[in-house]
């Protein structure tokens, strides 16, 4: 997992890694506070992990007084994950239903695990795939998470709010720290309908870039690249690997296309002076999406990007195909978003299913057959007990155990860019908790 040293967008070629001499320079002289850790290009846990290493490897406290320290001390997590899919017609449940929502695939239990794996393995000093789990400040610190959830925020709404508000009702057990939920509006919205504005969120799949605004939300962090850094890299692709001189955009109207495309338009249109056009839609709207598609038909342009949700973008892809700009031949080259999972696609019919055989999905990358941590944690994923709390995961689901025996964590691209984020996001909040109060309550 991309845990540890690795800047998620340097992966991209989008930034770098700050310099080990600089990293030891504020490390030694305190110079990176706790806000400072989590905003301006450093990774958060790039730069803690290297002030853990650099603390053990300076040999800052004696062995025999780390060996002393109980991790005692509860630092309480909400953690809200995505089990189901409320916007989805019942009769297409292809996996049963759980309270009034369609049920998603196996490849999300996986994410639910390995963010329950991350919260067992750091309370246990189970350093196999974090280092910093086992480096002297961690050692020395008596923080233990303690989870308050999980929680379905993929449900019907109103019910997930009511468990989140139920958080309330002791204000002295409020949570220290929230993990997720999916999206950078969904975070901040459901903490402020949840009356706790000022809660830490640590989102582990969030792309919006607004969130990063420290001055607006200060106590938001996320563990995977903002859609400004997709959006550069998408029209360096379009532009230098491809020389594409135009391409398209079709987007949902909300939050997420519309911040997604202006990004897209900033690059692409400002800096690289590609010919971009763009076609919004309303979600989940058939004629609206009928009408954009048909716009874009009338350009003669072959590249395009769909920026919607899963059943939007089946949609879109339909109506590509039936109007002739989705096609073999001649061809056009269309990608999707993040937001959309291969096995999203099984909804297609054959024929579009043939026609969009050869389109990209652009995505950051959470893991990789590189990565020396991630091989080791699939090789190990068979050996995995279920984590505590496993057993509230949805009962139409596989148990633990069996999950663990039977599914291929290497190949499900919802695990390695999802469960990955979601590990990652975990850490970072441990992490982050040890830096600022080592000892005591946080």
């Amino acid at each position: 997992q991309n845990t540890g040293k690795v800047d998620r967008t340097a992966a991209l070629g989008l930034h770098t890694v700050p310099m080990v001499s600089d990293i030891q320079h504020g490390c030694r002289n305190n110079v990176y506070t706790p806000r400072q850790l989590w905003s301006g290009n450093r990774s958060p846990v790039s730069v803690l992990y290297a002030c853990s290493l650099f603390v053990m490897l300076s040999g800052g406290m004696a062995q025999e007084k780390l060996q002393a320290v109980k991790h005692d001390v509860p630092v309480s997590l909400a953690m809200l994950q995505l089990w189901s899919s409320f916007g989805t017609a019942h009769h297409n449940c292809l996996n049963g239903i759980h309270h009034g929502a369609c049920l998603l695939d196996s490849s999300w239990q996986s994410v639910a695990l390995i963010g329950l794996l991350a919260v067992s393995h750091f309370n246990q000093r189970d350093s196999r795939f974090v280092p910093a789990f086992n480096s002297s400040l961690v050692r020395a610190c008596d923080k233990r998470l303690s989870l308050k959830g999980p929680i379905d925020v993929g449900g019907d709404a109103i019910e997930t709010l009511q468990q989140i508000a139920d958080l309330k009702k002791d204000v002295a057990g409020l949570p220290d720290i929230f993990i997720g939920p999916l999206t950078s509006d969904a975070s901040l919205g459901v903490v402020a309908l949840a009356g706790l504005p000022l809660a830490t969120i640590i989102s582990y799949w969030p792309s919006s870039p607004e969130a990063s605004l420290s001055s607006r939300y200060p106590r938001f962090m996320r563990t995977i690249p903002s859609d400004n850094d997709l959006a550069l890299a998408v029209c360096s692709f379009w532009e230098h690997e491809m020389q594409f001189e135009a391409a398209a955009v079709i987007n949902s109207n909300d939050a997420k296309g519309e911040r997604y495309k202006q990004a897209l338009q900033r690059y692409c249109l400002e800096d690289i002076y590609m010919d971009l056009r763009s076609f919004a839609f309303e979600i989940g709207s058939p004629e609206g999406i009928e009408e954009a598609v048909k716009a874009f038909g009338q350009t003669g342009i072959n590249i395009a990007l769909v920026i919607a949700s899963a059943s939007d973008t089946v949609g879109v892809f339909e109506l590509a195909v039936k109007h002739e700009v989705l096609r073999r031949s001649p061809p056009s080259l269309w990608a999707i978003a993040d937001s959309v999972s291969p096995t999203d696609l099984f909804a297609l019919s054959d024929e579009a299913k043939d026609a969009v055989d050869g389109s990209v999905r652009i995505v950051a990358t959470g893991a990789t057959e590189t990565n020396p941590r991630w091989r080791r944690f699939v090789q190990e994923w068979p050996t995995f007990t279920p984590p505590p709390f496993s057993e509230l995961l949805p009962s139409n689901w596989s148990t633990a155990a069996e999950f663990f025996s039977d599914f291929d964590v290497n190949a499900s691209t919802v695990a390695r860019d999802v469960g990955t984020f979601m590990y990652d996001a975990v850490a970072a909040a441990a992490l982050q908790a040890c830096v600022v109060a080592p000892q005591g309550p946080v």
